[in-house]
């Protein structure tokens, strides 16, 4: 009997002890502060989240460009089709020979199947940066201007692709808590050219902020220039403006 109160004993102490415990988040756990935590960790938010998904866009596989051109010939009848690098390599070839469908649709940037990247994280990603980039007490005010200006570039660029394939969409403007309600998630779609406008307006709140040139090749090339903004912009303004691509982008009603 003795043996069995003692182990009854060490059970119910040893149950308080992991729960004193157990409810401790541990030193180094990755937080959203510690992103946002010194310029350095706020700089590798920007280039590794915020850049990290026009980065992809540069991939090949992903180009409808360049894999359903028809100058690109993918063989289907391979047991193991490797012919380009990763899962799903050969969507844009399948866009050609007419396979696109409604139920699992190729090259999908909305959900991010079949090759597709997920293009409303790309714009949390910016959202998120712009809400906590003052965090950082090192951040120096020329550098703080710049990197704003470089995530509202992306932010409006994102919008952009989703609207170039997708017409109306809803705007994303702010990073929304993971606990919102169903009723704050689900926003209703824009009209084309309001759509087109917050893109504009974003690039043009950009522009006079991004450095003229790249002085830093080996370290920051890549990253956005007035140049750039400023053919984006003449871009998004010549597709709003075409009757070709406008008649095919819808309105909600």
């Amino acid at each position: 009997m003795n043996y069995k109160i003692l182990l009854v004993s060490a059970l119910l102490l040893s149950g308080a002890s992991c729960k004193k415990y157990l409810d401790v988040t541990p030193d180094d756990v990755a937080t959203l502060n510690s992103s946002f935590a010194n310029a350095n960790e706020t700089q590798s938010y920007l280039v590794g989240n915020c850049y990290s998904i026009m980065q992809r866009l540069a991939d090949v596989v992903r180009n409808p460009g360049f894999t359903a051109s028809g100058e690109v010939i993918i063989p289907t009848d391979l047991p193991a089709n490797q012919s380009l690098p990763g899962n799903g390599q050969d969507a844009g070839f399948n866009l050609m020979r007419g396979f696109q469908n409604a139920q699992n649709p190729l090259m999908n940037y909305w959900d991010a199947y079949n090759q597709g990247l997920n293009m409303w994280q790309a714009i949390r990603f910016c959202n998120t940066f712009l809400d906590n980039v003052n965090t950082a007490p090192d951040l120096t005010p020329d550098l703080k201007v710049r990197w704003i200006a470089e995530a509202k570039f992306l932010k409006a660029y994102y919008h952009y692709w989703l609207i170039r394939m997708y017409g109306a969409i809803p705007i994303a403007d702010a990073a929304l808590p993971v606990n919102a309600p169903s009723d704050q998630v689900r926003q209703k779609q824009q009209p084309v050219d309001s759509c087109f406008s917050y893109v504009v307006r974003l690039l043009d709140e950009a522009i006079p902020n991004l450095p003229p040139t790249i002085m830093n090749t080996i370290t920051e090339d890549g990253r956005i220039t007035q140049v750039i903004a400023l053919a984006v912009k003449a871009e998004v303004l010549a597709t709003q403006a075409s009757p070709s691509s406008t008649a095919t982008l819808t309105t909600p009603a």
